[in-house]
């Protein structure tokens, strides 16, 4: 717990808990979120729950995650489908999602950190990139999968960002 817990303070800490079902990663997830004063952030999973839904689901936490860090936690039971697994690599790489936002949108999402940038004396041309790493120093993905089998092994080999962006746990 101790681990995870000093993962999630740091600036972009994300972690990847590896344990068979049953081992407490989520509990451990949850009580490193607590104790690091983190809120923490899930799915909540539907019947017809797609890739739409994540997409949403993603837009609701970049929205509160730019002001205050947060912690999403990410589960085996939450890949539905696996290209949802290329979009928390993307985020894991980049923190935004392509194509996740229209044009329009960015000025309403830049919006709660504009003191922020006039403290900072960010230029107009250079919000989003502020934005960006923001972003990206708040969002905290906490991944609880497990080994058993080769779904792991053959995730880690095609979303490289599930190794190469976290710490093993």
């Amino acid at each position: 717990m101790i681990t995870i817990s000093r993962v999630l303070r740091m600036p972009r800490g994300n972690a990847l808990m590896i344990g068979v079902g049953g081992s407490g990663k989520t509990s451990t997830c949850r009580l490193a979120a607590f104790s690091s004063g983190l809120k923490l952030f899930t799915l909540t999973m539907a019947r017809n729950y797609g890739m739409e839904a994540l997409l949403e689901n993603l837009k609701e936490l970049y929205e509160n995650c730019v002001v205050r860090p947060k912690v999403f936690m990410f589960n085996d039971s939450h890949v539905v489908q696996e290209n949802f697994l290329e979009v928390i690599n993307t985020v894991l790489t980049n923190a935004m999602v392509f194509g996740l936002y229209g044009e329009g949108d960015k000025d309403d999402l830049i919006r709660p950190l504009k003191n922020d940038m006039k403290r900072d004396q960010v230029p107009h041309s250079e919000e989003w990139n502020y934005y960006l790493e923001k972003l990206k120093d708040n969002l905290h993905l906490c991944m609880c999968f497990s080994p058993a089998g080769d779904t792991l092994r053959d995730r880690c080999r095609n979303f490289p960002g599930l190794v190469s962006n976290t710490v093993i746990d």
